[in-house]
């Protein structure tokens, strides 16, 4: 392309340049063979996504059916609100929950995590920055830099992650390996490993990043306030109902993790194969 383009000052192409422009090709045969192999890693990555997020949809149905319309099962099996459970008033929620339910600030549940370690041995699967955390609860994504100096936040799998920068773009992740994070990455550590789980959703909930968005700082890159964020008012479920909760929502985290990681691998491969297919470095055998 560049041996092609004309002009000293700004090199550029057109139509007529480029339609002359001859490329060696595989036969037709060989194009169409390549097209199949490299379509169908693409359908399985369509797959995976789908199943992900249809995982997540049932994830985020059963929380907010329990823990928002606070229809839980009850000791019969029955959901409690609609079965008549008993609801008190709470003033610090503004809303009514269940009888024996407590509230509680997040700071009794969470800590924040500001363990250091160097940028080191870091690669760009466990680096997590601003930029590789995605849009409305999406995960995360290969890191496209990594740190070339200084010490950043160890975080560990289980560990909640949340972009602090521009809190309405709804960055979360439930981290499902070890790595390390830049400081406008916050790393929230369940107290209780039975409350992860939960502690996620809640914090992944509209409602939460709606209080978290009310107390940032800054105007055109507002920041959320830790302080703001480590006070946000829980109804806090009784132990049993959160380990139900957990169980039932591990091996669904799992299995997102583990789609996650197959997806990375298999656009990874499917990017390897394309030029080596395309320039006879490997063919395919029908």
């Amino acid at each position: 392309m560049r041996a092609h383009a004309v002009g000293s000052n700004m090199p550029n192409l057109n139509t007529d340049i480029l339609s002359n422009i001859e490329l060696s090709l595989p036969d037709i045969q060989q194009q169409n063979y390549i097209v199949s192999l490299l379509s169908s890693i693409d359908k399985k990555i369509e797959t995976n996504t789908r199943i992900i997020t249809e995982l997540e949809s049932l994830a985020r149905t059963i929380y907010d059916y329990w823990f928002t319309q606070f229809d839980f099962p009850d000791e019969y099996g029955n959901p409690y609100r609609s079965s008549g459970g008993a609801m008190v008033h709470n003033e610090a929620l503004h809303r009514d929950i269940p009888k024996d339910w407590g509230t509680i600030h997040l700071r009794e549940i969470v800590d924040l995590v500001d363990d250091k370690c160097s940028h080191i041995g870091l690669s760009v699967d466990n680096y997590i920055s601003t930029d590789n955390m995605l849009k409305k609860r999406g995960g995360i994504c290969p890191s496209a830099y990594l740190p070339v100096e200084g010490r950043v936040t160890r975080f560990q799998q289980n560990d909640i992650l949340l972009s602090n920068i521009r809190p309405y773009f709804k960055k979360i992740w439930l981290s499902d390996r070890i790595g390390g994070c830049c400081a406008d990455v916050l790393v929230f550590r369940a107290k209780h490993r039975e409350h992860t789980e939960w502690l996620y959703q809640t914090m992944a909930a509209n409602r939460f990043f709606s209080y978290v968005s009310i107390g940032a700082k800054g105007s055109k890159m507002p920041r959320g306030d830790k302080e703001h964020m480590m006070r946000y008012p829980v109804a806090m479920p009784p132990k049993e109902l959160l380990c139900v909760f957990s169980k039932l929502y591990s091996p669904m985290h799992n299995q997102i993790a583990k789609l996650y990681k197959e997806n990375i691998h298999l656009a990874n491969l499917r990017d390897w194969l394309l030029p080596l297919l395309m320039n006879g470095q490997a063919t395919i055998d029908k």
